[in-house]
Formats: C-alpha cells, structure tokens, sequence
C-alpha cells in the first residue's frame, strides 16, 4: 500500500496562506525527510551541498545569515558536524535546535577506533581535500621504511603512553580521596546515591546527559533511528506551527507505513550476502550493517574521515586474505585512494550515504533505505 501525504487545499479567493516556517537542516538525509514531512505547507534549507565535506565545513555568510533568520534549526550533533557548533551564535536565539543525536529511543553504537591512525603528512597525501582539518591527535607509524624503526617507534610510544597512565592515575587517586571523605560525610552511602542518580535523570536511557561523543555519529543509517527523526521532527514542525501540526503529524505516520514497507524489502534483497565480507574506504555504514545483519572487515579512513595507520592496514589485508568473499564498499563524499590501492582486483560498489542522487518523487526515508540495500546487494 503507497501512503499518501496531506495537502493543504487551496486559499479560497479573498484569503491568504500563512508564511511556511522557515526550517534549516544541516545535511542532506535531514533535509529530505523534513521535505518529506513539510509537503503541501514549504520547504527547509540545506547548509551543506555534495560537494562538501560534512566534517570539516566551512560555513558561507549566506548560510550563516539562513541560520540567523531559522525557526527550527536541525542538525545531527557536534560528533558529526563540528563546524556548526562554531556557528551556533548565529543560530537566531528564538530558534528552536534540534539535535538529533540527543533524542531518545536512538539506538546509538560505538565508534570503531583503528589499531593505528596515519601521520598528518599522509593524512593530507590521501585527501582529495587539499587543507584537511588539523588533528588534535596523531600516530607517527604510517608506513615506516623498516620493520626494526616501526617496532621501536611503537615501544617508545608505549612507554610515554605508561607515563602518562601512571601520573594521571596518581592525580586521580588523590582527587577520589578527598571527594569520597566528603560524600560520606553528606551521605553516608556512595553507591546508593550513585544509583538515585542514574534512576533519577536517565530512566531506561543508559547514555548520560545524551553524551554521545563516543557514538558512531551516522545515526541516520539505521531505520530505527528514522523513525525516532521522524516523530522528533514532525512534532518541532508542529510546535513552531501549529495551524499546520496535523499535516506534519499526517505525513510522519505516512511516512511510516512506507519505512516498514521498506525495511521488509531490503532484509529480502540482502539476505544472499551471508558469505560476503565488506571493506570500506570510509567507517560510515556501520548502523545499516547492524541493522541487516552485514559483516565488515575494516575500513580505510575513520568514522571522522582519518586515514588509518601501517598496522592496521596489515590487520586488515591479512583478514582479507583468508575471507570467503570480499566486496570494497565505496563512500563517495570521502576519498577512495587508499582502498582502491589496496584491493585493485576486488569487486567494488559505491554506496551514497547521503542519498545525493535519489529520485525525489519517491517517498523518503523509504527510497533511501531501498538505495542503500540494492548497492549493498550488488556486492553478491
């Protein structure tokens, strides 16, 4: 069954429409599924284009001045785009910022951090970007002449890292004394005031405070996640204009049905990829890999675009070795060099994770999830 979206109908003569909100989304997924939502009442604005990098942005004064005049900013969070925090005092004040990564009911998974990330040098060397954000954090142990120099460069990284172990927990153990003598004296009882807390202001989360710095920060891969984007969403649309709420409201259960329609049609289309093992160039597809039931072996630049290191190059290319089936996942708003260097030989597929070339007369979030299962199903 095709839902149908809610259309206003037209102004009798004499009247006037009231002005649509004016909604900015960061990226391309929110921007479509707000479209999707906003049907028969406006349209949103996007900041980023596909020719931008959603990790290291640079917003324009055109974008920054949509970002002064918004009703409902919404983006995904600081993890993912941390460029826009920069900008978060243009945001006009009155605005309401949605972040989506700090809604509950997500299903939020770990980021996977690499043995080794590469040197700066090569950070750049791989980019197609040709002034890549500075790192606050670098290994020095990408592709060492000599097996002797990589061994003794990781021991002495070994040993500073032991220091450094060593006196931050020296300080920390001072700190915990004199706080733990005073929340004995207040309370009588450490653990059970822990436990208060924890029932108290995350009830059923498991997050605290919707920290998400350690999440995987491309949420909108999964589903699931949709859905939580779609009722957080339709509801902001509703609260910033209500004389439109059952249309949002209307179009998210629209929405819906179609995802579960969807979500079904994909599990079949990738179910014959039992034996297949996934490489990718970029760490970003790892919510749509959990959610069906996917395998991966490694990836060659990070979940925050980071070329990886000489050792974990070579944990991934022994694990290739001996996989059944191997198939190279290509992200394509990050560079291939690195992959495509690799494992020349093996079938490759691009995926688009932001869904930049998808027919905008198919209902969205569905027509995504439909795109990402079939380039995956072609890796069988």
């Amino acid at each position: 069954m095709r839902a149908v979206y809610l259309i206003p109908l037209l102004a009798l003569p004499g009247t006037a429409l009231a002005e649509a909100p004016r909604v900015v989304t960061s990226i391309k997924p929110l921007f479509d599924l707000t479209s999707m939502l906003m049907t028969g009442v406006g349209k949103p604005e996007l900041l980023l284009r596909d020719n931008e990098s959603v990790h290291h942005a640079s917003l324009r004064p055109s974008q920054m001045r949509d970002l002064a005049d918004a009703d409902l900013v919404i983006s995904i969070g600081n993890n993912l785009e941390p460029w826009l925090a920069k900008a978060e005092e243009a945001i006009n004040p009155d605005a309401i910022h949605l972040v989506m990564s700090e809604q509950p009911g997500l299903t939020l998974i770990p980021y996977r951090q690499p043995a080794t990330v590469a040197a700066m040098s090569d950070q750049e060397e791989a980019s197609d970007d040709p002034n890549p954000e500075p790192e606050m954090e670098q290994d020095s142990d990408f592709f060492f002449p000599e097996d002797d120099t990589l061994e003794a460069a990781m021991e002495e990284m070994a040993d500073a890292h032991e220091d450094a172990a060593q006196a931050l927990a020296e300080l920390e153990i001072g700190d915990e004394n004199e706080e733990g003598d005073h929340a004995h004296e207040e309370d009588g009882h450490e653990e059970d005031g822990h436990d208060e807390h924890e029932e108290e202001g995350h009830e059923g989360e498991g997050e605290h405070d919707h920290d998400t710095s350690g999440a995987d920060p491309h949420i909108w891969l999964d589903p699931d996640n949709m859905l939580v984007f779609i009722d957080a969403i339709a509801r902001s649309l509703a609260v910033i204009d209500p004389d439109n709420a059952e249309i949002y409201l209307g179009n998210a259960e629209a929405s819906k049905i179609e995802m579960g329609e969807a979500v079904l049609q994909a599990r079949d289309v990738l179910v014959n990829l039992t034996d297949t093992r996934m490489v990718y160039n970029h760490d970003s597809y790892q919510y749509f890999e959990a959610a069906f039931g996917l395998k991966s072996l490694g990836f060659t630049s990070t979940f925050d675009a980071r070329q990886v290191g000489a050792r974990t190059i070579a944990d991934l290319e022994a694990k290739v070795e001996f996989a059944p089936e191997i198939c190279v996942v290509v992200d394509p708003s990050e560079s291939a060099k690195s992959v495509s260097a690799l494992f020349p030989g093996e079938r490759t597929v691009t995926i688009d994770t932001f869904g930049f070339n998808l027919d905008t007369n198919d209902p969205y979030p569905a027509s995504f999830v439909t795109a990402l299962a079939r380039g995956f199903a072609d890796c069988g």
